[in-house]
């Protein structure tokens, strides 16, 4: 398995081990100094992951949940006319998770149906692994807003 997609499962399970015993209340609560809270980066790492592998793999993402407009970079929390369920959200980091591993042991991902693309922060994908281990990088960088987070609402 290649190493990208191998480090994958490790990323997300330190995830839901990280929110998985949150109550609604701080899954739902925008510290003072930030503009999103603990939902809206769960949500953002699965729409992400959508964004980076699955689209230009030409292949859909199963588990996803419907609403992903709410989690796109630029929004906001602050903007939500409905409130996420954390544990429909927990669910779907779960299973978009073990979706990825599956279609990859399937043998559905490969380079020649990747479409490379340029990221926000500029980032050159032009190789699904490139692609799996940005999104590795990306997710990291969202863990580490979720426990500062936490952090504050301790």
């Amino acid at each position: 398995m290649d190493a990208s997609f191998s480090n994958h499962p490790l990323i997300r399970t330190y995830l839901i081990r990280s929110v998985s015993k949150l109550s609604n209340e701080q899954w739902l609560t925008i510290p003072d100094g930030f503009d999103n809270n603990i939902a809206w980066n769960i949500g953002h790492i699965i729409t992400a992951q959508m964004g980076l592998i699955y689209y230009p793999s030409r292949l859909r993402l199963e588990g996803m949940m419907s609403n992903r407009a709410m989690y796109v970079p630029g929004s906001s929390p602050a903007g939500w006319e409905t409130t996420p369920d954390p544990q429909e959200l927990l669910a779907a980091l779960k299973a978009t998770s073990r979706a990825m591993a599956a279609d990859y042991a399937a043998g559905k991902f490969n380079d020649v149906n990747y479409r490379g693309m340029t990221t926000a922060a500029g980032a050159e994908l032009t190789t699904l692994a490139d692609a799996v281990s940005f999104n590795n990088f990306h997710e990291g960088l969202h863990l580490g807003s979720i426990m500062a987070i936490k952090n504050l609402l301790k």
